[in-house]
């Protein structure tokens, strides 16, 4: 498996601590990441620049807009339909997870996490969706 660097990876959190950590989790890996603390603003970036960002990390619960409302707008937009998410959430219940697969994500992480795990993932998706080939 080869390691997939330069991904632009759009990340909404509104917790300081936990945005620092993935935010210094890409940026150690070789990812640039564009962060946002809600997801009203996450929205309006990927509203204007829907094919500048490779996968997207929200967290679920955000103050403004959460994180599954930004999925079900993405799921409705022409270009950003086929955008890979991955939701982050301390609510880590099947039936909360469900939902959020049931949504459309790609992925779900239970916080807190370890940077490494949150690179599988990341890999996975990418993977998956044929991202960082040439």
């Amino acid at each position: 498996m080869t390691e997939i660097k330069n991904l632009r990876i759009v990340v909404a959190e509104d917790d300081d601590l936990n945005l620092f950590i993935v935010m210094k989790t890409l940026a150690d890996y070789g990812h640039v990441g564009i962060e946002f603390p809600d997801g009203d603003v996450t929205w309006e970036y990927l509203c204007e620049n829907p094919r500048e960002v490779d996968i997207v990390i929200l967290d679920k619960m955000m103050l403004k807009m959460h994180g599954l409302e930004v999925v079900r707008r993405m799921k409705d937009h022409a270009i950003l339909k086929n955008t890979p998410i991955i939701i982050q959430s301390g609510d880590a219940f099947p039936d909360k997870i469900q939902e959020a697969l049931d949504v459309g994500i790609d992925k779900y992480i239970t916080k807190p996490f370890e940077g490494s795990e949150l690179l599988a993932v990341i890999q996975e998706v990418a993977e998956k969706y044929g991202l960082g080939k040439k």
